[in-house]
């Protein structure tokens, strides 16, 4: 039997049917998609010498359809409705390209020009039924995480010409697969989120997860994978200085996920930074900065809000609070200027906050045409 399983097309589906219920919640990616390296602090996905953010690339759907916007960072002024993507999708800035990871059911990597408009100068299958997750990108090469599949995919980032495949399956659960996910490259290692979601119990999360280094010189798994302390890792890695960052979900409502601190030199789990409950529910989305972690949290009344949680101070504070399921995805440009996704039925766009003060710097949200999904800068 096949299993064609989407995160989170499927979720947000039905997050959208039980809201109306009262009863909502959502695994947030972008992966690829937020500060650092949910894209852009800190340095290039591949370890390449970061230069001045520029642009906000803003992923936008109202998940029937999908399109993109633009937001200058100078005068924050906005373009709209620039191209045509997936409805779940989300994106990474690479080499001076966007690339849009167009997940289950087109199965594909979209690569748009910002030099030409946002034009698609190139597409490529990474195989029917795969559902894409992440492209991450190191020695030349692309790398493709697939949910559907236990290999890496291995591409040559312009084309998508095959390279070969790294096998993840030592990493699977009962149900034979291990579901990997986001990923974070250095330049020389690639680290893999390895969720192990069980296929055969509403893919709830099984009793362990993991990141898996991969050797980007031999495209060869290095050791046995790093176990985290908690369970279902999502969105994805954000660097902040020497170390990475990465949330988890955990089991839905329980509030047991949390973010965890690795050390990419070491590749050791240093511990947990603060635990979902602390944060005030459980963790759609997060990044950090300069020690401070931002976090999208959605309470036990289905409701979301940003909070900050200085991990020094150990203090928590609330920067928004929506009265509904609206908050998403969260960036951090090299500005110190926090880009917020913000889907309210009523008034969608994205809301820039000050990470110095705390302070909302838009006055009402910024119009990106569809609701925004997640954010990545673009140089």
């Amino acid at each position: 039997m096949k299993n064609n399983v989407t995160f989170p097309a499927v979720l947000l589906a039905a997050i959208a049917a039980l809201f109306a219920c009262g009863e909502d919640r959502s695994v947030v990616l972008d992966g690829g998609a937020g500060a650092t390296c949910l894209d852009c602090d800190g340095g290039a996905p591949d370890g390449s010498a970061p230069g001045p953010d520029k642009t906000a690339f803003v992923v936008t759907t109202d998940y029937s359809t999908g399109s993109c916007a633009t937001i200058d960072l100078a005068t924050r002024a906005a373009t709209t409705n620039l191209c045509s993507i997936h409805s779940d999708a989300v994106a990474r800035y690479h080499n001076g390209m966007v690339y849009v990871i167009n997940r289950l059911e087109q199965d594909n990597i979209q690569i748009l020009g910002p030099a030409n408009g946002y034009a698609t100068v190139a597409q490529y299958s990474v195989e029917a039924g795969s559902n894409p997750q992440d492209i991450a990108f190191a020695k030349g090469k692309a790398y493709v995480t697939r949910q559907n599949s236990n290999k890496v995919l291995v591409v040559k980032p312009d084309s998508g010409e095959k390279l070969g495949e790294i096998d993840l399956s030592s990493f699977a659960d009962a149900d034979g697969f291990c579901e990997p996910g986001a990923m974070y490259s250095d330049g020389t290692s690639v680290f893999v989120t390895v969720l192990r979601l069980d296929r055969n119990n509403m893919l709830n999360p099984t009793d362990k997860s993991f990141v898996a280094v991969v050797d980007a010189a031999t495209d060869k798994v290095a050791g046995e994978g790093i176990q985290l302390y908690t369970v279902n890792p999502w969105p994805g890695f954000v660097r902040d200085g020497d170390y990475l960052y990465l949330a988890t979900s955990g089991t839905f409502g329980s509030q047991n996920g949390a973010v965890e601190m690795i050390d990419p030199a070491a590749r050791k789990d240093l511990g947990i930074s603060v635990e979902a409950r602390t944060l005030g529910g459980d963790i759609n989305h997060f990044t950090v900065s300069k020690g401070v972690i931002y976090a999208v949290i959605t309470d036990a009344n289905f409701a979301t809000a940003l909070v900050s949680y200085d991990t020094a101070a150990a203090t928590r504070t609330v920067l928004l609070q929506s009265a509904g399921f609206d908050l998403a995805g969260v960036a951090v440009n090299d500005r110190g200027e926090m880009y917020v996704s913000d889907r309210n039925a009523t008034k969608p766009g994205i809301r820039i906050f000050d990470t110095k003060t705390g302070t909302e710097l838009t006055p009402a949200p910024i119009d990106t045409g569809l609701p925004p999904f997640v954010t990545v800068f673009v140089k």
